[in-house]
C-alpha cells in the first residue's frame, strides 16, 4: 500500500453490502449486453484497423481510420450482426433511421 504524507499506509474504504450488491448488478448487466464474444470481435477489428486495412462504416460509407473513435455496432435489422462503425454514426442511428430497433 502506498503511504500518505505522514508515512501511514492508506487502505481503501470498506465497501458496504448495499454498494457491493449495486456493483455486482451493474457488472452483470454489462456482461449481458457485451459478452466475451463481443469483446473478442472488437479486439479483432481493432487489430485490423490498426494495421491499416480499409474498413468502411456501413452507415456513412467512409473508411474508419486508426485515429478515429469507433464502436462495434449492431445491424438495424439483424442484431446478431456486429460491425465497426464510427462512434458518431453508431450513436446517432436511432435518431436517423425510421425502422431502427427499439432499445
Amino acid at each position: 500500500m502506498p503511504a500518505d504524507a505522514r508515512g501511514r499506509a492508506k487502505f481503501p474504504p470498506i465497501e458496504t453490502a448495499a454498494e457491493r450488491r449495486k456493483r455486482l448488478v451493474r457488472n452483470r448487466k454489462a456482461r449481458q449486453l457485451y459478452p466475451p464474444a463481443h469483446h473478442r470481435r472488437r479486439r479483432q477489428f481493432a487489430a485490423r484497423i490498426e494495421r491499416g486495412e480499409e474498413i468502411k462504416c456501413p452507415r456513412c460509407g467512409q473508411v474508419i481510420g486508426a485515429d478515429q473513435f469507433w464502436d462495434l455496432g449492431h445491424d438495424d435489422y439483424d442484431p446478431a450482426i456486429e460491425r465497426p462503425e464510427h462512434r458518431s454514426c453508431n450513436r446517432s442511428a436511432p435518431n436517423r433511421l425510421p425502422k431502427s430497433r427499439e432499445w
